[in-house]
């Protein structure tokens, strides 16, 4: 028996890596990684988490060995070391049960399956004390997410672990709009004298509104934007296409005098357009192992392989649109000399070229403007129980300081949800959007009626069209309010946000590009990695630039072109998996060597914000959020945009 089950335990955490792409060639690689995460006492999901996070910050490769795995589990027990010296509170949760201490962190390390309990008995008792003695674990009560007591309807409780909604009075014989009244009905779901879960980790939690990344800090914060926020609230609009007449110019191919087939024999440098591709179909991209596939134009959707020997520097993924100049001597081999492969978008003013004087006129008066914006993405729920209790923290945190836009990036109902994968949960993802989701945006709207809602689906959402690009949660959007106060956004999507320009999109393309990205840089050049996979966005002019998409993106290549960046935005919202943060992107331009003849392409007059606000919940602990404020002035977006990343 205890060989069946270290040999399980050995199959666990070698698919916790494997999940995440790392290779654990050698036996004695598992065996190892399963003492350390056992001697930390995390689980081994939590452990690859953590070593996914080391090797991004430390730029390794996708294999695994003992050194590193030393690594990682030396900084993870100094971390617990830090923890478990902080001073604590009396009564406060600290080492865990019998004295276990807890790992670094809380975004992984509160699992409480990460404790040692002594029996199998006790782990239930603790986990769900309904399962061991039915009947005696304590009613649901208490307050609600807002302070207001829950009340029941039809005999019924709350969902376990999951507060209230409050509801707005209305005067007496007004009747309620129909998303308020349909807001003002109690939550229901768990059938009468359903036990309350016990406290989670969620709830446990003590790192509330700590600041995990920020950007001009030194910028006036949410309370000084509250003093001068509007009533008449912000408007979303999104943004289309701009106009193309007259502006060959923007497409990097038009500029070039001569264009040549990739596959044509030349002893001559010459300039070609295609995009690169690894050279084994469906294989990682590799420096030894790539080809260059030709336009259509020129090349007729030719193939050759492509040598970057000759590059001191480079940064490239599958299906990155590249302008290359070099020679093909052979005309299988195109030996690259330099590589153009950022041509950014336009800025707004030459987007807008076309646009009448008193739209010009409009358009920078709401540039001049001060914004509040809070960001989260899905999951909104933890995983041990389905509760929705961090999106209840955010829409509380919300009510504290309110926003005049609320920006909500899917999966609302994770389809990767234990719950929901299983096949296990007491209700259908519809059900668990409407009774969850929805119900808390309308009653958390109907006291906030001058915040926009805006809402993006993900292509995880279970109640959503899975495929990329994404049509608008449209008729959701409808049960929550007005549809000029709460606004369905396609995924990805371009829009005006008040004063910002803003490019977002739901899929997690950081984690994608971080995985197949190769990159040559010369030595001694410091090169923050996450920015620079952002980069690539706008280098792109696409919000999916990669290709073949990774397995779970559905990508549909026949609306290809719903996911292009038509103007080059203020604020870049990639939410991810990877290490939440806020930086500035410097104005993208050509790289040395320009096609000759050719102009420099239209640069963006301003860096650009790039933002991942992380997820709102990891597994069954809480996640992080972003909060941006824009104060009123003249200068660049990016020197009146404050941003801070917190945690639930």
């Amino acid at each position: 028996m205890a060989a069946v089950a270290g040999s399980a335990q050995a199959g666990a955490l070698e698919r916790a890596f494997t999940q995440k792409k790392y290779k654990l060639g050698d036996p004695s690689l598992v065996a190892r990684a399963q003492q350390l995460a056992q001697q930390l006492h995390i689980s081994f999901e939590a452990f690859a988490n953590h070593y996914d996070s080391y090797a991004l910050v430390s730029d390794w490769n996708m294999d695994v060995t003992a050194q590193r795995l030393k690594m990682v589990a030396d900084y993870l027990e100094g971390e617990q070391r830090k923890e478990n010296a902080k001073p604590r509170a009396a009564g406060a949760s600290g080492a865990g049960l019998n004295g276990v201490p807890q790992a670094m962190r809380p975004t992984w390390e509160d699992l409480p399956d990460k404790l040692d309990y002594p029996t199998p008995s006790a782990k239930r008792q603790a986990l769900d004390p309904a399962a061991v003695n039915p009947g005696t674990a304590p009613k649901t009560g208490g307050t609600g997410a807002f302070g207001i007591k829950p009340v029941p309807a039809g005999g019924q409780s709350q969902p376990r672990g999951t507060p209230g909604a409050a509801t707005t009075p209305l005067p007496a014989g007004q009747a309620a709009p129909a998303s308020q009244a349909w807001a003002a009905t109690p939550l229901t779901g768990a059938a009468a004298g359903t036990p309350a879960a016990p406290p989670t980790a969620f709830a446990q939690r003590s790192n509330r509104g700590q600041v995990v990344a920020s950007l001009n800090d030194h910028l006036p914060g949410p309370a000084a934007h509250q003093q001068r926020r509007s009533a008449g609230g912000v408007i979303v609009r999104p943004v289309g296409q701009p106009p193309l007449d007259g502006g060959e110019h923007l497409f990097m191919m038009e500029v070039l005098d001569t264009k040549h087939s990739v596959a044509d024999v030349s002893q001559q440098p010459v300039w070609v357009a295609g995009r690169v591709l690894p050279e084994a179909e469906g294989g990682p991209l590799h420096p030894e192992g790539m080809v260059l596939e030709g336009c259509r134009e020129a090349s007729g959707g030719a193939r050759v392989k492509l040598d970057v020997s000759c590059l001191p520097s480079f940064r490239l993924f599958p299906g990155q649109s590249v302008c290359a100049f070099g020679l093909n001597p052979t005309g299988s081999t195109f030996v690259a000399q330099r590589l153009v492969t950022h041509v950014p978008p336009p800025p707004l003013a030459a987007a807008a070229s076309g646009a009448s004087d008193a739209g010009m006129a409009t358009a920078a008066a709401a540039r001049e403007s001060g914004l509040s914006l809070v960001v989260a993405a899905g999951p909104f729920s933890l995983t041990e129980d389905m509760s929705y209790s961090p999106l209840d923290e955010l829409l509380s945190y919300c009510s504290a300081t309110p926003p005049d836009v609320l920006l909500l990036l899917g999966p609302f109902v994770d389809s990767e949800a234990p719950g929901l994968a299983s096949g296990s949960a007491d209700r259908t993802a519809d059900a668990l959007l409407r009774e969850e989701v929805l119900r808390r945006l309308a009653a958390w709207r109907s006291g906030h009626g001058a915040t926009t809602l805006a809402l993006m689906p993900a292509v995880r959402d279970a109640t959503a069209v899975p495929v990329l690009p994404q049509p608008p949660m449209t008729a959701a959007a409808a049960l929550v309010g007005p549809a000029e106060k709460v606004v369905a956004l396609q995924n990805p999507a371009t829009a005006a946000v008040g004063p910002l320009l803003l490019a977002a999109g739901a899929s997690d393309l950081l984690k994608g590009l971080s995985a197949s990205e190769v990159s040559r840089v010369p030595p001694g050049t410091a090169v923050e990695r996450l920015p620079a996979l952002a980069s690539h966005v706008l280098g792109q002019r696409s919000l999916y630039p990669l290709y073949p998409a990774p397995l779970g993106t559905c990508l549909d290549t026949s609306h290809y072109t719903q996911l292009q960046l038509p103007v080059c935005p203020d604020l870049l919202l990639l939410p991810s998996d990877l290490a939440p943060f806020a930086k500035l992107l410097p104005p993208a331009a050509w790289e040395a060597g320009a096609p000759p003849a050719g102009a420099a392409a239209p640069s963006a007059a301003a860096p650009v914000v790039v933002l991942n606000p992380g997820r709102l919940s990891k597994g069954a602990a809480g996640g992080t959020f972003a909060h941006v404020v824009v104060a009123p002035g003249s200068g660049a977006l990016a020197d009146r945009m404050r941003v801070e990343v917190k945690r639930v």
